[in-house]
């Protein structure tokens, strides 16, 4: 899978993924990041989890807002802005 920008590809090995990661949420703010892969990318995101010592999970049907927005209008929750 090569389109042509770095954010289509998987990155390489985990401290190119971290940094890719990391962009989506900097400076306090909050992030979500979200992995397309391939199946032939498998074996190198196994390799970056195992590198990382964790988990990356598939994306579960509905996406809590809490975990990349704060204070979103609608979002409810924790996330809900005060009046």
């Amino acid at each position: 899978m090569r389109w042509g920008r770095n954010a289509i590809v998987l990155p390489p090995d985990s401290a190119a993924y971290l940094h890719r990661i990391g962009r989506a949420g900097r400076f306090g703010h909050l992030g979500l990041a979200i992995n397309l892969i391939t199946y032939d990318d498998r074996i190198n995101l196994y390799r970056i989890e195992q590198e990382l010592s964790t988990e990356i999970k598939p994306i579960p049907p509905i996406v809590d807002r809490d975990l990349y927005c704060r204070a979103c209008p609608g979002a409810g929750g924790a996330g809900e802005a005060s009046a």
